[in-house]
Parts: C-alpha cells; structure tokens; sequence
C-alpha cells in the first residue's frame, strides 16, 4: 500500500505524457477511469482494517461522491488554453490526493471522532497502530503537493500577474510549508521534544525552505537546470529521513512502552459483535454498534482476542 502513492503519481504522470493535448471527453475519460482505479484499489487494500459501521460507510460513499462531482463536472478552474490538460489532470490528482488525506480520519478516527482508549481491533485481530496512520497522512502529501504546485502557479499567474519565476518559487514555498507543517502536526505527539531534537528539527526546516527560490538560482546548463529545478524534491526527502533519524527512540523505552500497551489491549474488554473496546465504560453496552448484554458475554469475547 505505500507503493500507491508514488503509483499515482506515476500514472498521472505518464498522462501527461501520453494524452499531451486531446479533446476533453478523453482526457475526461482517462482521468475518470485512472481514479476509479486508484479508489478501488485503495479500499481493496484497507477494507479489513476497517470497522465498517454506518457512519463510516456514509462518510466514504459522501467522499466517493466528491471524487466523482469533479469527474463529472470537469472544468478547471482557470481558463488557460495552452495547459488546461494539465491543470484538469493536477485537479484530478489533488482531489484524490485530499480524498488520501482524509480516509484515516474517516476511517480510525485519529486524532479526532473518537477517544484514544477506544482504538477498536477489528474482527478481534487486526488493527491500525498510531504509527502506521500516520504514515498514511504523511504519504497523501505524494499526490498532492504537485497538485498543489501546478494549480497554485496557474492561479499566481491568472489571479496576480506574476511572471513565471516568482510564481514557481510562491508554488514551492506553499508546497514546502503545507509538507513541513502536516509532517510536524501528524507526529508532534509520537516525539519527545528534547532541546536537541528541536534545534535539529529547526535547521532543516530551515534548510527546505531556501529551494523554494530555485527559479532563480544561477543555471550554466540543461543538467544544472534539472538540478535546479528538481531540488526541492531532493531536499524534502532529506527533510523526511532527517526527521526519522532525529525524532527515534534511542533509548528503547518506547519500544518497551509500546509492547506493555499491546499487551494490555490484547486482554481489555471488547464487544462480542463488533470487538470494539469497552474499556472504560460503566455499563455493558458497546456505543460503536449498540451491542447489550452481559459482563459474562463480554468476558468470554475479551478472553478469546486474549488468547490469540
């Protein structure tokens, strides 16, 4: 599943290439089918690792009905001849890109929808670390910062007149803080924040965001160009193995943490409908699914996620 964001941008992106400038109704065509796959594919992957309840249910099908708007309406949002192709296929991405961004609050309710100590273990097995979802949010930002950047230079262009340098360099700029801003929010919590760890986080903050001005960086040649051109996109991933390698335990507490928080959630209470955790709760009523009963049910279903 971590190889689908880059899959997508690598089918957008031979899009670009291969449909060039076409009529409309085909290029209309491709994008509607290149997202239809993308979102099949999507919930195909994750579908067991999601308690699929009502509300869940009506939040992807709104989300899905989002995606298929744009596809249906398909007109981008600047009138510009000569790129319109590849703005309406930046939209396309950018939306998918959203819809990415979104899933994991629709569907595990991090950080938000639900309390920390009803993570729910769907179907008494699986389940979605905090980590992994995070990972998630993080790896949305694959699809949609060049949506961002392409729709952003249109816009800059359109709207203010800038010339092509200053637009680029404002494109980056926003692209480089909304990537900076998500990475810091998503895993603020997940980190101890020792002076070390801010400084470190600090400077290369600080060492992204001077790529943003790459347009008017000095370039001798076509490679020099690429290079030029292409930096920002080298140094966020030195910004993302730079934060992994300051923001790890060095000292194996978490890990240890970690396991002890496993353990106790193997034997917490659950619902023997929905293996929703029950922890917590005065009564034995599941508010996921609407499951009453017994403290007897509820011990027998907690003792069989136990033991597996």
């Amino acid at each position: 599943m971590l190889g689908l964001a880059p899959l997508t941008i690598g089918v957008f992106g031979a899009g670009f290439v291969a449909l060039g400038s076409v009529e409309p109704l085909r290029l209309q065509s491709t994008c509607a089918l290149v997202s239809t796959i993308l979102f099949c594919v999507t919930i195909a992957v994750w579908r067991a690792h999601v308690n699929w309840t009502r509300w869940r249910l009506m939040l992807t099908a709104f989300s899905a009905l989002l995606i298929a708007s744009h596809l249906v309406i398909f007109q981008p949002l600047w009138s510009v001849s000569c790129i319109e192709t590849e703005l309406l296929m930046s939209q396309s991405l950018g939306i998918y890109g959203v819809w990415r961004l979104a899933c994991p609050f629709m569907w595990w309710g991090v950080l938000v929808l639900v309390r920390r100590e009803q993570r729910e273990r769907i179907g008494g097995r699986q389940r979605m670390t905090k980590s992994a979802i995070r990972l998630l949010i993080g790896l949305s930002l694959i699809p949609i910062l060049p949506a961002v950047f392409f729709i952003c230079f249109v816009g800059l262009d359109k709207e203010f007149g800038f010339t092509d340098e200053l637009s680029t360099a404002t494109s980056l700029a926003i692209c480089e803080l909304l990537a900076i801003g998500l990475w810091v929010v998503v895993w603020r919590n997940a980190v101890r924040w020792t002076p070390m760890r801010i400084l470190g986080t600090s400077l290369l903050a600080v060492g992204l965001l001077p790529t943003a001005l790459a347009p008017y960086f000095p370039k001798g040649n076509d490679m020099a160009e690429v290079i030029v051109y292409t930096s920002p996109v080298w140094m966020w991933g030195v910004w993302i193995i730079g934060t992994a390698w300051l923001w790890r335990d060095r000292s194996g507490d978490e890990l240890r943490l970690t396991d002890a928080a496993q353990d106790s959630d193997r034997i917490s209470p659950t619902c023997p409908k929905c293996a929703y955790s029950l922890r917590g709760l005065s009564e034995a009523r599941c508010p996921e699914c609407g499951w009453t009963g017994t403290l007897d049910s509820v011990f027998d279903a907690s003792l069989g996620i136990a033991d597996v």
